[in-house]
């Protein structure tokens, strides 16, 4: 019998964060959170919206009924 694992990918764009949990290979929850423009105007650089991306992430998240605490592993793409 093989482990399962729980795995958030994480890929963050200009305008919105594409966010997935997976159950080893079977898709488990996707979504595309949109960050306006007028919102992301307010930080003065990409690293400084890191509060308002993992807050916007977390209620995803959450409205999906993933819990953090159930992930055993993480994958991001990009830089920084």
């Amino acid at each position: 019998m093989s482990e399962t694992f729980k795995i958030l990918a994480i890929n963050p764009g200009s305008t919105s964060t594409k966010i997935a949990v997976f159950e080893n290979d079977k898709k488990l929850y996707a979504a595309s959170v949109e960050h306006s423009a007028e919102v992301l105007q307010r930080f003065k650089d990409v690293q400084s919206q890191l509060p308002y991306r993992i807050e916007a992430i977390m209620n995803s998240l959450d409205q999906g009924g993933i819990k953090l605490e159930d992930i055993q592993l993480f994958s991001g793409r990009g830089g920084g």
